[in-house]
This record gives structure tokens, sequence and C-alpha cells, in this order.
């Protein structure tokens, strides 16, 4: 069974990974070289600017094949974690790729949409808080969400119910962590706009799909048998 569990993470994984990678081509990799041309404009002579612009013509390649990598290597791991949720969760006939897709709202909340109501997706050169500070704050929102989510739908009593939406809130009540120091910048505002709209967009589809495919082949490969 867990071997079935296993592969089921795997292939979901990487199949979401592969078809989401094609839309970041096309969507959220272009806005993010553009705003590395406004960095390198803002760090250099117009001769260096040049230069930069030639280097990441260069490296698009590149950069395509290590998001690539990274997408699909995200997906399997995320795919692993909602087969193993199913596996944990008791009604096991119920799972097909409509519950699945709920199951991908819930992980499009926990990981991309509850943080970016603090910590909206950023593009290089736009100010941002010290790198630790928000690797912690992004750590206890994604526990606190996911804590919250599961005793909101899961909790049968009210209290506990009470507790979950305190645990919603209690990461956006304290705060996300605010750059020291808010430098003039030549990024347009609109560009860092696209992208964190395109990058929730993006991610919507991601986890919609990554939970349709999951929870249809785990039903196939692991309830079935």
């Amino acid at each position: 069974m867990w071997r079935r569990i296993f592969a089921t993470g795997l292939v979901a994984g990487a199949v979401c990974g592969g078809a989401v990678c094609i839309v970041q081509h096309f969507t959220t990799t272009p806005l993010l070289l553009r705003a590395e041309q406004f960095e390198h404009a803002a760090a250099g002579t117009a001769a260096e600017t040049v230069t930069a612009a030639g280097a990441l013509s260069a490296a698009a390649l590149r950069r395509t094949m290590s998001t690539a990598v990274t997408t699909v290597l995200l997906a399997m791991g995320f795919a692993l974690i909602l087969s193993g949720v199913f596996a944990l969760h008791p009604k096991l006939p119920a799972v097909d790729a409509a519950a699945g897709v709920l199951w991908g709202a819930a992980g499009f909340t926990v990981f991309m949409l509850a943080p970016a109501l603090g910590m909206p997706p950023a593009v290089p050169g736009a100010a941002v808080a010290e790198l630790g500070a928000r690797q912690w704050w992004w750590l206890a929102t994604v526990a606190a969400t996911a804590a919250g989510l599961w005793l909101l739908v899961f909790g049968g009593l009210k209290t506990v119910r009470v507790a979950a939406v305190a645990l919603l809130a209690l990461p956006h009540v304290a705060g996300a962590p605010a750059p020291a120091v808010v430098a003039p910048s030549e990024l347009p505002a609109q560009l860092a706009a696209q992208f964190a709209a395109a990058t929730l967009a993006v991610g919507a589809l991601f986890w919609a799909l990554l939970g349709a495919v999951t929870a249809a082949l785990y039903r196939r490969w692991v309830v079935a048998r």
C-alpha cells in the first residue's frame, strides 16, 4: 500500500509540476527577467546594463531548467504530503478529483494565500525585510493556518472553532516583518503588482491541478486496490 501511495505522489507531482512549468515560462518568468533588468540598470552604467542584459539573455535557458526542476520537486513533495493526508483520513472512499480540488484549495491557502497577505510575492529589486525574519514569519503563518483550517473543518466543538479562527488571524495580527529601510527604487509598481498577481494565479492553478490529479490517482491506485 505504501508503495502505491509513494508512487501516487511522485507521478502526480511530476505531471502537475511539468504542466505548471510551462505556464510559469510564459507568465512569471518574463516578469522576473524584466525586474532583473531594472535592478541591473539601477546598479550600473549604461554599458554595464547592456552587458548585464546579454548575460540575462544567455542565462534564460539555465533559469528555465532550474525553475522547472525546482517546481517538479516541490510538486512531488506536496503531492506526497497530500497522499499521506488521504491515507490518514478516515473517509478514503470519498477521495476523488472533486475532493482533491478542495484539498488543493486548502494547500493554496496554507502555503501561498495566507503568507501573501502579509508578504506578497516580490520581484528582484523590491524592498523586503531581512531573510531570516521573513522565513520565520512564513513558517509560523503556514503552521498557524494549517492548524486553524484543520480545526475549523474537523473540530466539532464551538470553542475549538473559535480557537481555529484565532489561529488563522494570529500571524496577521502580529504582522509580517517590514523592511528596515525603504530605499528609492526604479522598479515600476505595476511590474511588482503584476508579478504578485501572476504568482498567486499560477499558484492557484498549481494547487487545484495537484489536488485533483493526486486524488484521482490515489483513488485509482490505492483505494480501488
